[in-house]
């Protein structure tokens, strides 16, 4: 039986219970620009969304997994965990170009998503989590994937989805993901960061990948604005022509009701304070951003993948995905690494 925690909504619940192996195909559908219209039918009427506080009980996960060992006589290392296949061990810089893939997961399994195929492939099952759900993953230099949970941080296998923990108590609720290269918040090396999921108080925060410890680095708006947001799903850099722009997607939160539509908006990599609202993306939910060749690719609780204009935040439908039942595919996040194309 699913045990996902409070934070999710009955949809996500319904909807995460079994998912199928294989190929997911897009389903037939053409591609549509979306409005803020875009799911209105589905949340006409609904207060709350986002990602609320979890309920903070759940069993001790077990965090042993398969060993990796095989036979094969290549002296060459196998990536260790969290580390993408296609990822030289000696680094990204003698690794060439990666190949075209976004991560993207529901609560406990991974897939990836090929930005030039617009075709989705399931890697597999996060075992460690046990009543854990993921909640979101970034993607390095190197193609390590790690993930926040409802309580701790787990390094992921990108091979298969196996994953082990980091730190099984972080000590917050953590969303919003992403790595940011290096000079955006460090001069020297690429930084893990994400928001704590809070409607009083987000706090952009850093994670140390090898401890798990958080470092709040402040709020994501001054105490005394006269609108409120709080972080919606994710975030996504981007570095290109000598600049670079980091993106968030957020709720507005106002007397304490909270807008059903996610809007998309740009925050200063360095304060974590949001900079501008771009502009309504007409989704709710839109928990899952990553970007490849300069698109931003958003992926939603109720199934959707679209693509983002990153001048207006409206997006772009992609048909939407599917398993081999028909049945949408809940995504709680996504990422890719921060050597990905951005032009």
């Amino acid at each position: 039986m699913c045990n996902l925690p409070a934070m999710r909504s009955a949809f996500g619940l319904l909807a995460a219970c079994s998912l199928s192996l294989g190929i997911v195909a897009l389903g037939a559908c053409g591609s549509e620009e979306t409005s803020a219209q875009g799911d209105d039918a589905d949340a006409a009427g609904a207060e709350g969304g986002g990602r609320p506080d979890p309920d903070p009980t759940r069993p001790d996960p077990d965090p042993t997994r398969p060993d990796p060992t095989r036979p094969d006589p290549d002296p060459d290392p196998d990536p260790k965990p969290g580390q993408d296949p296609d990822a030289s061990p000696t680094g990204p810089e003698d690794a060439g170009p990666p190949s075209a893939r976004i991560y993207a997961h529901t609560p406990r399994e991974l897939y990836v998503f090929d930005p030039v195929t617009k075709t989705l492939t399931e890697i597999g099952t996060l075992g460690c989590l046990g009543d854990d759900v993921l909640v979101d993953i970034a993607v390095d230099a190197k193609g390590a994937v790690y993930g926040t949970t409802a309580n701790g941080l787990v390094a992921i296998d990108p091979k298969d989805g196996t994953c082990t923990y980091v730190n099984e108590s972080i000590g917050a609720y953590v969303i919003a993901l992403t790595f940011l290269p290096a000079g955006m918040l460090d001069p020297d090396e690429e930084v893990l960061v994400g928001y704590t999921g809070s409607t009083s108080s987000p706090q952009y925060v850093r994670i140390d990948v090898a401890t798990g410890e958080v470092t709040s680095l402040g709020p994501l708006q001054e105490p005394d604005a006269s609108v409120r947001y709080w972080p919606a799903g994710d975030l996504v850099a981007l570095v290109r022509n000598g600049s670079s722009k980091t993106y968030l997607t957020v709720q507005r939160y106002n007397s304490g009701v909270t807008a059903v539509l996610n809007e998309f908006a740009e925050i200063d990599p360095v304060t974590g304070r949001m900079v501008t609202v771009i502009g309504p993306t007409g989704h709710p939910d839109l928990w899952g951003l990553a970007q490849w060749a300069g698109v931003v690719y958003g992926f939603s609780l109720k199934g959707h993948v679209v693509e983002v204009d990153l001048a207006t935040g409206s997006t772009t439908a992609l048909p939407t995905a599917t398993k081999p039942d028909a049945s949408v595919l809940p995504w709680f996040g996504a990422g890719v690494t921060t050597t990905a194309p951005t032009d």
